[in-house]
């Protein structure tokens, strides 16, 4: 019998070391900390670039330690012929308290019918946001995608083809929707090169983007390098502005007629808002570019409302209630590791003190408990 025991109570710790062994991995894994640009690769391969090219970023960090649930993430996308670390100061306008990301694009622009690159882009972004994920200092909730120009254009097709539910924001500056993106009643995506003279540039594949997402457009009647009203511009043919984010509406779920455009307090500029403000064209006379009072729009647009507060609940995993789930209670367990009479700290309630209970506390571990 005593043999039994000794051969059971081995077992237990045997497996209790791959437990905390595997929960000592999963914390080293889960506890890196974005910190410069360094930590982030995002190499890709395609036709012009076989031997792979590595996309350029542009990084900023707040200072300090970063609020409960890490910090939300801005990406900001160039226009044609910029860079990413020129899109810092954009993002600093526009965003408080988040990791700025500025990548460059692939002979400084980004792959839309029309520019000379035909590099992955879309599939460059999808690589960012997973790697972004993997940082315990980033919010997996509150990762935003904000655009001028040509970058507008990648942020439209983001929208249309990124499926990451952390993607809560997408910001369009001076450039909507164009026709290869929408046409014939549907979004698409391209199936292959991104060629003019193909029909629709080459975009032939339909998708249906994901549900629940604020959009911004900030466009100007007075652009001439996008017209407001659509029509062939910088080798694409646009949808007018306002049939361009009645689409997106009509996508997120809208239901009826176009809306009629609002002033502002702000002279000159106009707003059509959908679904209760989650999908927005701001017009102005800003020309190709914008004003201090759309930037502030766009900023109260993309701000969030709080940080969370940490979990808080009555917990029995608390065992020396001191309101929180540390080694401490876990030590106390182990103390009891076996137990299967008259047990003080049998958590889960089987009158058995084991893996289960671990488990259980190992789940709980870091809870603040009421």
């Amino acid at each position: 019998m005593k043999l039994q025991v000794k051969q059971m109570l081995t077992h237990y710790i045997q497996v209790l070391f791959l437990v905390l062994l595997a929960a000592g991995s999963w914390s080293v894994a889960q506890g890196q900390s974005l910190s410069d640009a360094s930590d982030i690769n995002l190499m890709q391969f395609w036709s012009q670039e076989p031997n792979g090219w590595s996309y350029p970023i542009a990084i900023s960090i707040p200072e300090g330690d970063p609020p409960f649930g890490g910090f939300p993430v801005g990406v900001i996308l160039h226009g044609s012929n910029g860079n990413g670390p020129a899109m810092l100061d954009l993002g600093e306008s526009l965003l408080w308290n988040h990791i700025l990301i500025a990548p460059t694009g692939y002979l400084n622009s980004w792959n839309l019918c029309g520019e000379s690159s035909e590099a992955p882009d879309i599939a460059m972004l999808a690589e960012l946001i997973a790697q972004l994920l993997t940082f315990d200092n980033v919010n997996p909730e509150h990762i935003r995608l904000i655009g001028f120009s040509n970058g507008a254009g990648l942020v439209n097709q983001g929208f249309i083809e990124l499926d990451s539910t952390a993607i809560d924001v997408f910001v369009a500056i001076v450039s909507q929707m164009n026709e290869p993106q929408f046409h014939q009643g549907a979004f698409h995506r391209p199936s292959g090169l991104t060629i003019p003279p193909m029909a629709f540039c080459g975009y032939d594949e339909v998708v249906l983007p994901p549900m629940g997402r604020k959009y911004l457009s900030i466009c100007n009647h007075n652009d001439s390098v996008v017209p407001y009203d659509g029509g062939p511009a910088v080798g694409n043919v646009f949808l007018p502005a306002e049939v361009s984010i009645h689409q997106v509406a009509l996508q997120q779920g809208h239901v009826g007629p176009p809306v009629p455009g609002e002033d502002l307090n702000a002279p000159g500029l106009t707003v059509f808002s959908y679904l209760d403000g989650d999908v927005v064209l701001l017009r102005g006379g800003a020309e190709h570019g914008t004003n201090p009072a759309q930037l502030e729009f766009a900023a109260e647009f993309l701000a969030i409302d709080e940080s969370p507060d940490p979990p808080t609940s009555g917990c029995i995993e608390d065992l020396d209630n001191d309101s929180l789930v540390a080694v401490a209670d876990v030590l106390l367990l182990l103390g009891e590791f076996g137990c299967s009479t008259f047990c003080n700290y049998d958590v889960n309630g089987d009158e058995w003190v084991n893996v289960s209970d671990l488990l259980q506390m190992i789940s709980a571990f870091g809870t603040i408990c009421n």
